[in-house]
């Protein structure tokens, strides 16, 4: 039966079109300027801070997935992720469809030892806030038990991910002699969700009656790096040396006068100041999803690339 992707266009929606396609069900893409992931994809130009277009765009649907993305600014995260996913939550009880939501771990905060989807939300930013916002929704309409819902998240991504491709900077920089940027410290261990993983748990949890009315980690390698030994495992696949530079908080402090990017970066600072750490240990107990080691989802990821064979 129809499943509707709202944000299917996007990193993770459009590896979710290709996952259901390859298991034979109809796939829609709804976006405000939707594509064909597959050829035998429809497609619906969605308004997702509209009810009535999201309602719309998820008729005939029996499961729909909210992988929402939105420009990187507080403002608009605290003011569009609550309104958009209220208005999906009503399109879906309306239409009888069950919910999948992509979620990240902004609303834990800074964690000390491992994440777990048991962790209690204490949000250290703006764009925390607002995921918890967001998120609380979907969990008290879960625990009324007037939808059929489940939450997947993900800690921060590695693989075909054109925003920001930490794993292609680090390589396409050894590759030319020349030390890659470090952000903050080089001792943390820093967890990383390998796309494809991330992508086929979440098709495949959407097909599963038991899965719904719960918080799931996605498949993440519990072998976490340092940033040290991230480059040096780079370095070891490409035949090089592992040299690096390391920009430091004061560095970044100063350069994020002049760059956006890195001024919305300081706001989540703690995630690289400190060890970030994300267990995926119950879906690999309950359902046997493993992730793909980091040696193996690395070398994967730079053969796509091209950088190597």
């Amino acid at each position: 039966m129809l499943q509707t992707i709202i944000g299917g266009n996007g990193t993770i929606g459009s590896e979710v079109a290709r996952k259901l396609c390859s298991m034979d069900i109809p796939v829609r893409i709804a976006s405000r300027t939707p594509w064909k992931v597959n050829s035998s994809d429809q497609l619906f130009q969605m308004d997702v801070f509209s009810e009535e277009s999201v309602l719309q765009g998820i008729k005939g649907s029996a499961v729909v997935y909210l992988i929402l993305g939105l420009p990187y600014s507080d403002k608009i995260w605290l003011e569009g992720f609550p309104k958009a996913v209220r208005n999906v939550i009503n399109a879906c009880k309306k239409e009888g469809s069950r919910l999948v939501y992509f979620d990240n771990v902004y609303m834990y905060g800074k964690v000390e030892g491992w994440m777990k989807e048991d962790h209690p939300a204490n949000p250290a930013s703006a764009k925390g806030r607002a995921r918890m916002m967001a998120a609380d929704l979907i969990l008290d309409e879960i625990n009324r038990n007037t939808i059929q819902a489940m939450i997947c998240r993900s800690a921060d991504f590695y693989g075909d991910y054109p925003p920001y491709d930490a794993i292609k900077k680090i390589a396409e920089a050894l590759q030319k002699g020349k030390k890659p940027w470090l952000l903050y410290r080089d001792d943390k261990k820093h967890s990383l969700t390998y796309i494809p993983d991330a992508a086929g748990a979440v098709a495949f949890l959407a097909q599963q009656a038991e899965a719904y009315q719960r918080i799931w980690h996605m498949p993440t390698d519990p072998n976490a790096l340092t940033g040290k030994e991230l480059v040096e495992l780079i370095a070891r696949i490409l035949g090089k040396k592992p040299e690096y530079k390391i920009l430091n908080s004061g560095m970044i402090k100063f350069l994020s006068l002049f760059n956006a990017q890195l001024r919305e970066l300081t706001k989540l600072s703690y995630q690289w100041e400190n060890d970030y750490l994300f267990s995926s240990e119950k879906l690999e107990k309950t359902f046997g999803l493993k992730a793909v080691s980091y040696e193996n989802g690395i070398h994967k990821h730079l053969q796509k690339l091209g950088i190597i064979r």
